[in-house]
């Protein structure tokens, strides 16, 4: 879908719904509807840790995987579900880990 139908499409959904609604019913609605929030974005850096290291890697894809964002980087694929466990979208957040570990 092209940006402009994307977009077009939020302001549908976001006129289409009670504008009095507050931020959280607003925000069940959206994603009620199909609306996908991406936790980063292709060139951003996240740090994969394992019981050793952290490792700095860039997003170079994303794709929609039965619904769900599916993140890709030079060395590792991932889904939202490693994000706070092994990927980290700080390096502050893999540091604590690390140090838990």
């Amino acid at each position: 879908m092209e940006n402009n139908n994307m977009k077009d499409r939020l302001i549908d959904l976001i006129h289409g719904s009670d504008l009095s609604l507050d931020s959280v019913r607003l925000a069940d609605h959206l994603i009620a509807n199909g609306v996908i929030v991406l936790l980063c974005k292709v060139g951003d850096t996240v740090y994969q840790v394992d019981s050793e290291k952290i490792y700095e890697l860039e997003v170079f894809d994303i794709s929609i995987v039965k619904g769900k964002p599916y993140y890709e980087t030079e060395s590792i694929d991932f889904d939202e579900d490693a994000i706070g466990k092994s990927v980290f979208l700080t390096r502050e957040e893999a540091e604590k880990k690390l140090k838990e570990q």
